[in-house]
């Protein structure tokens, strides 16, 4: 239905026209987002007991969307929500219980809500839910009931769930261990995008992290998936190090220092030692130079070894300082050379 429409009828009073003009202007599905928008609609379908209304005003108040952010009312509107019998206000609502958004932290009351949004059909809570009756920590341990709540969870496809089956499997939680099979959940999880289970492939792999199944080959295709898929800093900066040893791929320095420069741009600033280090090993001193002053200028290494005393890179600042006829910044990096 194209959206002046939409309007028409949410202007009469229509419910479902209101929820759906909330949520296209939340999402951006068919219009441009506009947040003022959504919270104006989720607002109005609210005041007619709008479950979708309720867990819309949820979000906005969470994280300040059309609105100033408020964890107070972000926790009474998915109250109300929860109060309708809707699973995603349940699932909602357990998660302010366990971040304490609005409210004191209560992890029993969480998982009773966890518990009944998983049985409402909500995939990421019965994870939740799961994995929770499978340790036993906030409820009793019934390693069964929460293998079907996985399994219930895998079924719809959710990446979060073949990982938590992963670490079962992994770590013997009331299954046999077996990492083979483990290593295939987290391949699943992975194929879905899921980030933490591109960390356990790689940490399963690499000779150096790994006491269970050591395959560099296996290491690096996992972390350059992850580090061309999600864009992360921290796979970026450990694919940079694979490149620059050529473990599990061939020696390849410049596109390690491109993957680090990389992580530097993310303003990730325990980049800038590795990247002085490689240019200095690269015989590329104005590249050493121009590392060591973003590390001079950084707070994170403020009053290091790197800047306070005499060492390889040090010298090597000085020295191209020197060659090029900067005196002044020479003077800056010299420590006795």
């Amino acid at each position: 239905m194209d959206i002046e429409k939409l309007i028409e009828l949410g202007n009469s009073g229509d419910v479902e026209a209101m929820e759906e003009l909330a949520e296209r202007y939340f999402w951006g599905i068919e219009v441009q987002e506009n947040d003022e928008q959504a919270f104006y609609w989720y607002s109005l379908a609210a005041a007619k007991g709008s479950s979708i209304g309720y867990n819309g005003l949820g979000n906005c108040y969470r994280i300040g969307a059309g609105v100033m952010p408020d964890a107070v009312k972000a926790f009474e509107n998915y109250e109300k929500a929860s109060q309708t019998g809707s699973p995603e206000g349940d699932y909602n609502l357990a998660n302010c219980y366990i971040a304490g958004v609005g409210v004191e932290q209560d992890t029993k009351k969480a998982m009773t809500l966890l518990l009944r949004a998983a049985d409402g059909g909500i995939a990421d809570a019965a994870v939740l839910a799961g994995m929770n009756l499978i340790y036993g920590e906030v409820v009793p341990q019934d390693t069964e009931k929460g293998f079907e709540y996985l399994q219930m969870a895998m079924q719809a496809q959710t990446p979060a769930a073949f990982a938590a089956m992963g670490e079962c499997y992994r770590d013997g939680l009331g299954v046999e261990a077996d990492i083979d099979t483990a290593i295939d959940l987290f391949e699943m999880a992975a194929e879905l995008h899921y980030p933490d289970a591109f960390t356990e492939l790689i940490y399963i792999h690499d000779r150096d992290l790994s006491d269970v199944k050591p395959n560099d080959e296996r290491a690096f295709f996992w972390c350059k998936r992850a580090a061309d898929i999600t864009g992360d800093p921290q796979f970026n900066s450990m694919l940079a190090l694979y490149y620059y040893e050529g473990r599990g791929t061939e020696v390849n320095k410049l596109e390690a220092m491109r993957r680090m420069s990389m992580v530097a741009a993310m303003g990730d600033e325990t980049s800038y030692v590795i990247l002085a280090q490689w240019s200095c090993e690269m015989k590329d001193y104005e590249g050493t130079a121009y590392w060591m002053e973003q590390v001079h200028n950084s707070l994170y290494w403020k009053g290091s070894e790197y800047i306070v005393e005499a060492n390889p890179l040090t010298e090597a600042t000085y020295r191209y300082y020197k060659a090029i006829g900067d005196d002044a910044a020479a003077a800056k990096w010299n420590r006795g050379f």
